[in-house]
């Protein structure tokens, strides 16, 4: 069917978002600033967090855990899952990719290029148009070489830190300029990023007092 495209409305459609940068630097803390959400907690960092910052949380040993906790019943009550950190999220996910169709894996026991396309799509499409939830997804930043620059790309393993990025609708990297915390989401010689919806440049976070709600 067509339709006219002044007929959408932007608020009915949930919002994917990475948020990358190093630890320590808050990301789990400005990712929880989601709305009304659960936590996902596969590197078991829930206590590096301020009390009053926490939500709900579940943490999965295994990916088949997270498949047993992220039902619609379990979530009905949540508007955004925040996976904390994507990482580790990806190494539960490719274990069991592994053990589920033996073609995903590479004779060495590693994934396959096949493998890494399956892991990268497959929870956050099932979280987005299933759960019909607003994704959060929380990674570590690591430092590359490209000649004689270094640049910030997301950590995580083979080519899925590609494959993560295609169905995001907002990323961006979190650093510190002098006294402040930023976020940028336009791509840059120091990073990739990704901005829509209007969204991109480099924006302040807010600092946070002892009575601020996050």
């Amino acid at each position: 069917m067509i339709r006219k495209a002044e007929t959408l409305v932007q608020s009915e459609k949930k919002i994917r978002i990475l948020i990358a940068g190093y630890p320590g630097i808050g990301k789990s803390t400005l990712a929880l600033s989601a709305p009304n959400p659960l936590h996902i907690d596969v590197d078991f960092g829930i206590d590096r967090i301020e009390p009053r910052y926490r939500r709900d949380f579940i943490q999965p040993k295994t990916y088949d855990e997270i498949l047993a906790d992220l039902t619609p019943e379990n979530v009905k009550d949540y508007d955004s899952l925040v996976f904390d950190t994507g990482g580790k999220l990806i190494s539960l996910m490719s274990l069991w990719a592994i053990k589920k169709d033996p073609k995903y894996s590479q004779r060495d026991g590693s994934l396959s290029l096949k493998g890494y396309g399956f892991v990268g799509k497959e929870l956050m499409d099932y979280c987005f148009y299933e759960l019909q939830k607003n994704i959060v997804i929380v990674f570590h930043a690591t430092e590359e070489k490209d000649g004689d620059n270094t640049r910030l790309r997301i950590k995580v393993e083979g080519q899925t830190k590609n494959n993560v990025w295609e169905t995001q609708d907002l990323g961006g990297f979190v650093e510190i300029y002098g006294n402040d915390r930023t976020i940028g989401f336009s791509n840059c010689e120091r990073y990739f990023a990704k901005g829509t919806r209007g969204i991109s440049g480099i924006r302040k976070i807010p600092a946070l007092g002892p009575t601020s709600p996050n």
